[in-house]
């Protein structure tokens, strides 16, 4: 009897004993409601988001930047073409009229590969005429439109009157460029009829530098502007002499604006890496300046030559 009182006892035990361990187990376990608002509450992870805004904002920024800086260098290049058109128009309007019936052709001083060189009379006032015939007429537009750029006019450049074409007696059609006078010729024939010393021999190295330096140079000025200029034919045969020693730079029928291709110029003036083709011309606004500047090193050694304090 004792025996089976004590083993309910103990049956009882277990089985409060064990509801308890099922109620402790039931109240640890999360209910889904619990999962869910636990999972509703976590913030959602922005910093992808956030990078995600920032780079697409860069790279909208980026474009529009790149879109308005080539806008503004076509918009430039539109406006500075416009200026050159309107003031090579400007300068043909402004050109002066003269009356090239009082033209008179007075003596032959030189002729080259274009044309003949005249010391001549235009309205009593002495000048030096160019003149071209038919074929190569090209030539006499390509120089009379050079000096008709705006701000061409400079002391070491050579000064322009008119430029005008006119039908001779026996019917053959001629071009004639009217340009100042300069009794002393070409720094050619001048270095070879008598020496300078120093001073005078930097003074014209000093002048042909300065022209030179001068039609390289892009400048715009107001309405006006003046492209950089190649000469693409510079030699000691096409400087003039000043009466006061200084020199200009003439003959511009083979000069350039713009970029060019073909193999001109005095052979014995051009730089070797011309001669061999080693310069591309169509990369031409350094490559022709290049150019330019070896022939005024040759003109350098020609006048420096003639100097009797080098060469007594």
């Amino acid at each position: 009897m004792i025996g089976e009182i004590s083993r309910c006892i103990n049956e009882a035990c277990a089985s409060e004993s064990w509801n308890t361990h099922k109620k402790r187990a039931k109240g640890l376990e999360p209910s889904s409601s619990n999962v869910v608002q636990d999972r509703s509450n976590t913030p959602p992870p922005q910093r992808d988001d956030t990078i995600i805004i920032i780079l697409a904002s860069v790279s909208v920024l980026a474009v529009l930047m790149g879109v308005i800086f080539f806008g503004y260098r076509m918009l430039g290049g539109i406006r500075k073409k416009g200026l050159h058109t309107m003031n090579m128009m400007e300068a043909a309007a402004l050109e002066p009229s003269l009356d090239l019936d009082s033209l008179k052709l007075l003596e032959l001083i030189g002729r080259g590969r274009y044309g003949a060189v005249y010391k001549g009379s235009l309205d009593e006032r002495p000048v030096a005429v160019k003149v071209f015939s038919f074929a190569n007429r090209q030539n006499f537009i390509n120089e009379r439109n050079i000096y008709r750029i705006p701000l061409m006019e400079h002391d070491n450049v050579a000064h322009f009157i008119v430029g005008d074409e006119r039908c001779t007696a026996d019917g053959r059609m001629e071009y004639l460029l009217v340009m100042e006078y300069y009794p002393n010729g070409s720094l050619c024939r001048y270095l070879t009829l008598q020496a300078s010393d120093w001073v005078n021999s930097c003074r014209m190295a000093h002048s042909v530098t300065r022209g030179l330096a001068y039609l390289h140079t892009e400048l715009p000025r107001g309405d006006h502007y003046k492209p950089a200029i190649s000469h693409r034919d510079l030699n000691s045969r096409n400087v003039l002499v000043k009466n006061d020693g200084t020199c200009i730079i003439s003959d511009f029928g083979l000069s350039m604006k713009l970029t060019g291709n073909r193999l001109v110029g005095t052979i014995r003036y051009m730089a070797p890496e011309v001669l061999e083709g080693a310069v591309n011309l169509r990369d031409c606004e350094s490559a022709l300046k290049q150019v330019d500047m070896y022939a005024l090193g040759l003109i350098y050694w020609e006048i420096f030559m003639r100097c009797i304090d080098l060469f007594p």
